[in-house]
């Protein structure tokens, strides 16, 4: 840590030239009071006065000089330090501030820090916000003034700023101290409805049109509630008392209480309910508009910082490629490593997340695509494929032979989104299974041969050729959320001569065998003209498919896409997710024996040879899909009841596999979707599928140094198991290595605890709140949405806040999970869940004994923050991120809950807060003192003080015009007067 000092010229000496015109008129005032015959000892007490009363003002004029210069651009911070407490006090420390600036960027950035209180020091530089020096380190040695400010507290120390008379003589001097009145919570905004619920998709913004206040949560701060009950009297006394709160210390009024409350020893009301609210509250806030600036913070480039984050919904009205492309561009010029999150992905990974964000926020269902992006949008995915082959025997007809074949592709289509979908959909008909050798059939012809297929002579279908790819035809698919279909999309019939049926060339094998090369086939899936998933490759027979000649049978290929790959005894067991299929591309999708473990229509369940035949708590994985295993969390969708059976000329569509399905549930949807046509909040960016893919490997649990590496051979063994110590699979941990065959089970980590891996400032998901905002984005009007400006009206200063204030901003029950709840055992249940049964429970923040006292705690000892990244990083006295972490509720492991839920605390506090201010007081003290020699240290020391004057005053730091890219207009911040008074 390194600290420099800079001392500089006290301010007070400017002030000379005001002091003399002030002494003027005080003159003329002396000489009315001597004509009405006032004593010349009361005249001069008076003017004493007077001159006592002006430096006070003077001192709060220096104030206001330096908020107008140093507010002037919207890329600075306002931080507090604890001062000391005296031996014995039982008082609270009093908090100091500081005006940060940053400068620099990457692993060089220095933070100017300027004491928002007198001292003999004016700036001083440090590189790390992490440690800045103690408010001692600003103080005096000696003589250091001392002001009450307020009861509760420590008195305020000050430094002495002098003031000379036109001779140079010290005249007075004054001290001052300044309070961040955005630490607290604006009493306007009592009486608001509570949290927003799902299906609303960000939980720290008002669901009502245009409103732009913070949403605060009253109730907790109500001294009879110490849990998330969302009832409060508190609510509603200061929602009736508005009319009285027109001072920034009138919110106790609005109480109904009368003024000369008594006081303990501690200088806190004993009235539980005025105490909490003369703490915690204020009135008077005025709200402003602020341009979202990209922090100066060590890890950010510094081409960006501070430079205009950009607005997520002015890039949801470009042109899309162009969006795609200034998405993409923002992220890789300020975070140049971040792209390497996506470890063995095999496309652009920056503008595959540019695309997911758009298509989580548009109103349509058409994906952004590209050549090497794909956005998810509400359309369906593979969730489960079916080749039926059927083998009709030998037709003899006109002296020759002929093989006849039916090939019928069925398809499991999952909506995994939270929307309906319906929509045109085809799916690509390949056929890499071939005959081997039979009578004139050419060697290695495949049935997806165009010499087959364009031959109507050879092939009968309706399939449609485009791009040299054959299609099924158009299928109208409409599903709702979670719902899982199975549909017939292609059949097509062959009639192939093998030869004379007599003479030359009749000899027939009795048996023969169809081939495909592994992986040599597999399937694309088109969504209303446009294709938007493939499955690259898919394990069809490597052994071989035997047939008699004369013999009709059925055979059935299936595969379970980002489930198992590869060939029988060469398996890759991934967790399950259809997203990551289309990524996979080196490993062909694994057979799934038909119809033992199918599950058409339901949540894939390989129940025949594996699922079965497990043990209670199911631990082989590749035996069923799980989202509530997958890194992300989430709820397992009831399957019903079927009895698969081992007839393999059962249809999929069949009554036996495809019944008693149950109803699907849109809150069990795993891939979230706003469709608003709006961002609401950066945070949203949550909800992104992150296709990261990195080989499975657990870190170690604690206290049990090499789990990880037991857990991870346990998880990927050839036998492999889910770990009876974990879960969950794996995050991506430091002993992960890139891997282009798993993945899958992840959305951006905003709001939760980060993939161990990318833990870092370069890295950090969170690190797009610090490039990224969402404008006004209640608003109506697409131009105040698409503006570069946010509104700021109520939102309180993380790095000044009371803990009740911050409990306040994240208090109240979970609302972004409505089957948010508890797991009952680890074991499966039957039918119809096939799965660790679980039950609704509400769901608060996590409580010591106030709720989200531990989070306000963790927050207060680990400021000030510079970005979303520094706090992100929180964690409690035991090391623990304090964000999604399940050790931190009530129900622990046994929490069941999705994402979304996960990130909520993080959102609403990140919506309803700031890191900076512009509602100010400032409590001042001006003396008059017999005049002193200025070069001593006397009018320091030991003056002669002939008066006294206490003032307190209210200022706004009005930014005032902007220019159209939302920079303030130079020279034209207005540092406004709202309120004093004597104290």
């Amino acid at each position: 840590m390194n600290h420099s000092r800079q001392r500089y010229p006290r301010r007070g000496f400017t002030l000379a030239v005001v002091l003399v015109v002030m002494a003027a008129i005080l003159l003329l005032a002396v000489g009315v009071l001597a004509v009405v015959g006032i004593e010349r000892k009361t005249a001069r007490s008076y003017i004493d006065s007077k001159r006592a009363e002006w430096i006070a003002r003077a001192g709060m004029e220096d104030v206001r000089a330096r908020l107008g210069e140093q507010t002037a651009n919207d890329d600075y911070l306002i931080v507090s330090q604890p001062g000391e407490v005296d031996a014995g006090s039982t008082l609270d420390p009093l908090d100091y501030l500081f005006l940060v600036r940053g400068s620099g960027g990457g692993d060089d950035v220095e933070y100017e820090l300027q004491p928002l209180f007198s001292s003999p020091l004016e700036r001083r530089t440090v590189t790390d916000l992490s440690a800045l020096p103690p408010v001692t380190d600003w103080s005096e040695p000696t003589s250091a003034g001392e002001m009450e400010v307020r009861p509760w507290s420590e008195s305020a120390r000050i430094a002495w700023i002098p003031v000379e008379d036109d001779a140079g003589k010290v005249v007075g001097r004054y001290g001052f101290w300044v309070e961040d009145l955005q630490a607290r919570l604006d009493a306007s905004q009592a009486g608001g409805d509570g949290r927003v619920e799902w299906p609303f998709p960000a939980p720290g913004v008002s669901d009502e049109e245009g409103d732009e206040e913070a949403v605060v949560s009253f109730h907790a701060l109500d001294p009879s509630r110490t849990g998330d009950e969302e009832s409060s009297e508190l609510d509603s006394l200061l929602d009736g008392g508005r009319e009285v709160l027109v001072s920034p210390e009138s919110a106790v009024a609005a109480l109904g209480r009368e003024p000369g409350l008594d006081r303990d020893d501690q200088g806190r009301l004993e009235d539980p309910m005025a105490d909490v609210v003369e703490r915690s509250v204020v009135a008077g806030l005025r709200s402003y508009e602020e341009l979202p600036i990209v922090p100066f913070s060590a890890g950010i480039d510094e081409a960006l910082t501070g430079e205009p984050k950009l607005n997520l919904n002015e890039l949801l009205g470009m042109e899309r490629d162009r969006a795609v492309d200034e998405f993409a561009r923002h992220v890789e010029q300020g975070l140049p490593e971040f792209d390497e999150r996506g470890g063995g992905f095999p496309d652009d990974y920056l503008r595959t997340l540019a695309a997911g964000a758009l298509d989580y926020a548009d109103t349509d269902d058409t994906p952004t695509l590209g050549g090497s992006y794909r956005g998810l949008d509400a359309y369906p995915l593979l969730s489960e494929i079916f080749l039926r082959i059927g083998y009709n025997g030998l037709e003899f007809k006109d002296g020759r032979k002929y093989m006849k074949w039916e090939f019928q592709v069925f398809t499991e289509f999952w909506n995994m989104t939270s929307e309906s979908v319906s929509g045109l959909c085809q799916v690509s008909y390949e056929n890499g299974l071939g005959p081997t050798g039979i009578g004139v059939i050419p060697q290695g012809r495949r049935f997806d041969d165009p010499s087959l297929l364009d031959d109507p002579i050879q092939s009968t279908h309706n399939l449609e050729k485009k791009d040299g790819k054959y299609w099924s035809p158009s299928l109208n698919v409409s599903l709702e959320p979670d719902e899982y279909g199975v549909f017939l999309m292609a059949t097509v019939e062959y009639s192939l001569d093998v030869g004379p049926i007599s003479g030359p060339g009749s000899e027939f094998i009795k048996t023969f065998a169809l081939s495909e090369p592994l992986g040599a086939a597999g399937m694309s899936l088109r969504w209303n003209d446009d294709e938007v998933a493939r499955v690259e490759r898919i394990v069809r027979s490597p052994q071989n498919l035997t047939f008699y000649a004369t013999r009709q049978s059925v055979a059935v290929e299936a595969a379970i896409p980002g489930h198992s790959y590869g060939p029988y005894g060469d398996f890759v067991n991934n967790m399950g997710d259809p997203r990551i299929a289309h990524y996979i591309r080196n490993e062909a999708a694994g057979e799934n024996a038909y119809p033992e473990n199918a599950s058409p229509g339901r949540r894939n369940v390989r129940r025949g040879t594996i699922y079965d035949r497990d043990s209670s708590t199911k631990p082989r994985h590749y035996g069923r899909v799980l989202p509530s295993e997958w890194p992300d969390g989430g709820h397992n969708s009831m399957v019903g009841s079927w009895n698969p059976g081992s007839d393999e000329r059962s249809l999929p569509t069949d009554s036996r596999l495809i019944g008693n399905l149950p109803a699907p549930e849109r809150e069990n949807a795993v891939q979230r979707l706003s469709q608003q046509g709006r961002f609401y909040s950066a945070a949203e960016l949550g909800r992104v599928f992150d296709p990261v893919m990195w080989q499975p490997a657990y870190a170690d649990l604690p206290n049990r140094s090499g789990s990880g590496r037991l857990d991870t051979k346990t998880l990927l063994d050839s036998s492999p198991r889910m770990p009876t110590s974990r879960t969950t699979w794996p995050e991506v941990t430091a002993a992960s290595v890139p891997s282009a065959d798993y993945g899958g089970g992840n959305t951006l980590r905003i709001g939760r605890t980060e993939h161990q891996r990318f833990r870092n400032e370069e890295q950090h998901a969170v690190r797009l709140l610090d490039l990224f905002h969402a404008g006004k984005s209640t608003l109506q009007e697409e131009e105040e949405r698409e503006s570069p400006l946010v509104t700021v009206d109520g939102h309180v200063n993380l790095n000044t806040a009371s803990e009740d204030a911050i409990r306040a901003l994240v208090a109240g029950n979970l609302r972004q999970d409505p089957k948010i709840g508890r797991v009952l055992s680890s074991s499966h249940s039957n039918m119809p869940w096939m799965a660790p049964r679980t039950v609704q429970s509400d769901v608060g923040t996590p409580a010591r004994e106030k709720a989200a006292d531990l989070i306000a705690e963790a927050i207060i000892a680990e400021r000030p923050f510079d970005s979303a990244y520094a706090l992100a990083m929180v964690e409690d006295e035991q090391e623990r991120s304090i964000w999604g972490n399940e050790e931190l509720f009530d129900l622990g492991s046994k929490l069941r809950w999705t994402d979304a839920a996960a990130e909520e605390l993080f959102a609403r506090l990140w919506e309803s807060s700031t890191l900076r201010s512009r509602n100010f007081r400032v409590w001042v003290i001006g003396q008059s003192i017999a005049p002193t020699d200025a070069t001593g240290t006397a009018w320091r020391d030991t003056p002669t003080v002939l008066a006294e004057s206490r003032k307190v005053f209210s200022l706004f730091a009005d930014p005032g015009e902007r220019d159209a890219d939302g920079r303030i207009r130079e020279n034209r911040v207005d540092v406004e007067i709202l309120y004093e008074n004597d104290f």
